[in-house]
């Protein structure tokens, strides 16, 4: 279909699917909720960062709800970043989002049981309203989500668009809405021992004997140019190879392999390079060994710290403080009066959307010397 076309059905389209399920609402019966719950069903489709800093939710509501079983229904990355989560008894993976018999096959595999409680964990409407679908196709008693300002269901509870507060805190509070308690800990992500083993086996193959510090120069530019330019991750590659104490490792997703071999070829070979090798599992298990990560505001870097591994990272349009850049994390920036601007309308007046000039002001020098103050601080 003609994406102009589209466009200028959705709205309508919206409106008459709300218009539906708002019918559909008040006529379904109403039953009991159980006291206490004793089944949770939480779903998100959500980029990889944002689902890191969520997933502290699922033990805040295991906290809360000690005696419910807690499922996660999540998009393929998401779903593996949670497979050994103790706060998580059952993960059902939707393999690719954007395939419709995927969510299907989700669906059918979540409906052998009656759920109690939901978790709307999303910050895209799109996807908070499929999400929506699925907990009435489920008959879900009740739930909680982000308020996008569409129909509300009776069964819902609803919270305000998160302005200032980060998506962390959001998440939090929206636990706290089926019963969660708060332990103040933040997101954690667990790595079990066989796969630390395997990482400790490859990380020696690859690279020689740690420690090791790992460099992702590869990240997600879909909302705004937020990734350094490659020549000064080269450049930075470079100075740290320098250093005989660490070895250096290169991270990256298999699209991102290219990226990754460029930048090591500028830098000579300096790093070993384990771009496109690494599921995320395995991925998980060499950011928990490396002693430091160095990245951009990417997905990885949430990993990271939700393993405990302190972590630099070059800021540009982007605000640390509203990602919620981790306390592990030293961010670097460029300095400019009108950074960082990713979430304000003035994003599009930048001279060049096309690499930031925040971006492009924040040189390598300054970023190593980052990587040694925390090295000098070591891990937490």
């Amino acid at each position: 279909m003609n994406t102009r076309l589209w466009r200028g059905l959705a709205a309508p389209l919206r409106g008459l699917a709300d218009g539906a399920e708002a019918v559909a609402d008040r006529l379904r019966p109403r039953t009991p909720d159980p006291v206490p719950p004793r089944r949770v069903i939480v779903w998100t489709m959500d980029r990889l960062g944002d689902a890191v800093r969520a997933g502290g939710a699922f033990r805040m509501i295991k906290k809360g709800l000690p005696a419910a079983r807690l499922t996660l229904v999540a998009a393929g990355r998401s779903a593996a970043l949670f497979a050994a989560d103790l706060a998580v008894d059952e993960v059902i993976a939707v393999a690719d989002p954007f395939r419709p018999w995927d969510h299907w096959r989700a669906l059918r595999r979540a409906r052998r049981a009656e759920w109690d409680l939901g978790l709307l964990l999303e910050l895209d409407r799109d996807w908070a309203r499929l999400g929506q679908t699925l907990f009435r196709c489920l008959g879900v008693r009740s739930w909680a989500g982000v308020d996008f300002g569409a129909y509300r269901p009776a069964a819902g509870r609803f919270l305000p668009w998160p302005d200032s507060r980060t998506w962390q805190s959001q998440a939090a509070e929206l636990a706290q809405a089926i019963g969660g308690v708060d332990d103040g800990l933040g997101p954690r992500l667990h790595v079990r021992d066989g796969e630390r083993t395997a990482a400790a086996a490859l990380l020696e193959a690859s690279a020689g004997r740690g420690p090791y510090i790992a460099v992702h120069p590869g990240g997600d530019d879909s909302l705004a140019p937020r990734r350094w330019p490659l020549r000064h991750f080269a450049r930075l590659l470079a100075l740290l190879g320098r250093r005989k104490d660490y070895r250096i490792v290169l991270t990256g997703s298999p699209a991102e392999r290219g990226l990754a071999a460029e930048a090591n070829a500028l830098a000579s070979g300096a790093a070993a390079d384990l771009s496109g090798r690494l599921d995320l599992r395995q991925l998980m298990a060499v950011l928990e060994r490396c002693a430091l990560f160095v990245s951009s505001d990417t997905g990885p870097l949430h990993i990271a710290h939700a393993l405990g591994t302190p972590s630099v990272a070059v800021f540009g349009p982007s605000s640390p403080e509203r990602v919620g850049a981790p306390g592990t994390c030293l961010p670097v920036r460029g300095g400019l009066p009108c950074s960082p601007c990713c979430w304000d309308k003035n994003l599009r007046d930048c001279a060049r959307p096309a690499r930031c000039e925040c971006l492009l002001a924040v040189e390598p020098e300054q970023v190593l010397k980052a990587v040694e103050t925390q090295l000098a601080r070591g891990r937490p």
